[in-house]
């Protein structure tokens, strides 16, 4: 026995173009950034356009509130670019010392480097930048 149920909107559209378009949109955006090829390991600015993407739309549709979505964006964004910024270390180290150790020294002597106004030569400041603004926009 079937019981009839009444749709229940969460008060919010959904179309399927718009979303495949801003995807594609922010995926672009991280192709393009990698095939200039001004620096080295690029290709995960795709990776991450991907997975900001798509984790942008599914909790921008889901019925948590605006905070809530916010916060998990949040964690999802620092896990997942530590992550991808973890995979282009290829140093035989657990990934606690890749990414709280290594990772962590070299952005922070990388942003010492841009504070004293002299020439950073580590990419890997360009590319949390560009990490974060993709994760940001998506």
């Amino acid at each position: 026995m079937t019981a009839k149920t009444e749709n229940v909107s969460n008060g919010r559209w959904w179309d399927f173009w718009a979303a495949l378009a801003a995807l594609a949109l922010v995926v672009t955006v991280g192709v393009r950034l990698w095939a200039t090829d001004w620096t080295a390991n690029l290709y995960i600015l795709v990776d991450i356009a991907f997975l900001a993407g798509l984790a942008g739309l599914a909790l921008g549709a889901s019925r948590f509130k605006p905070g809530t979505a916010a916060l998990f964006l949040t964690v999802y964004g620092v896990f997942s670019v530590g992550w991808l910024l973890g995979t282009t270390v290829h140093l035989e180290m657990t990934w606690y010392e890749k990414i709280v150790n290594f990772l962590s020294w070299r952005l922070i002597t990388a942003i010492q480097t841009f504070t004293a106004g002299k020439a950073v030569e580590d990419p890997l400041l360009f590319l949390t930048l560009m990490a974060v603004l993709l994760w940001t926009l998506s």
